[in-house]
């Protein structure tokens, strides 16, 4: 069975590789390599945004899925 994970997409040709996507992932998922950053540990990952809130250029994009049940109703 193949897993799969909603992962932060890295612009590399934007990306200024400052690191601060590194020192500020909570969850150490990110690394520095000489090519830029990349997400080196998936499963620790828990798309909390954390690496798209610091990236100063913009490089880093978290993706999001609305879902809505088509039955909720709303209160007033």
């Amino acid at each position: 069975m193949m897993e799969m994970w909603a992962l932060p997409e890295i612009d590399l040709e934007s990306c200024t590789r400052c690191g601060r996507c590194v020192t500020d992932c909570p969850e150490n998922a990110v690394s520095l390599t000489e090519d830029g950053p990349i997400v080196v540990h998936p499963r620790a990952c828990t798309y909390c945004g954390v690496c798209e809130t610091v990236c100063p250029v913009g490089a880093i994009s978290l993706f999001y899925t609305i879902s809505w049940d088509g039955d909720a109703v709303a209160s007033s």
